[in-house]
């Protein structure tokens, strides 16, 4: 696992990308640089990390990214 130089959230589906950055979330932090790409991969991912770290965000992005990807007209 290597971390990412670019914004992980630029990974994310345009349409989510900017909902995210619409409530506020433009940095991701370093465990969702950490998790965001190997979830995305679908790597089982265990992340562990103090709360307000960012891990709920880096568990559910890339489970809607999946959902916007695999419904793109709704």
């Amino acid at each position: 696992m290597s971390i990412q130089k670019e914004n992980v959230f630029d990974m994310l589906d345009p349409a989510l990308k900017g909902s995210v950055a619409r409530n506020g979330i433009i940095n991701p932090t370093e465990a969702q640089k950490l998790a965001i790409p190997e979830i995305l991969a679908g790597r089982n991912t265990l992340l562990i990390s103090p709360t307000g770290s960012g891990k709920t965000e880096a568990a559910l992005l890339p489970l809607l990214n999946k959902i916007y990807k695999d419904n793109p007209h709704q």
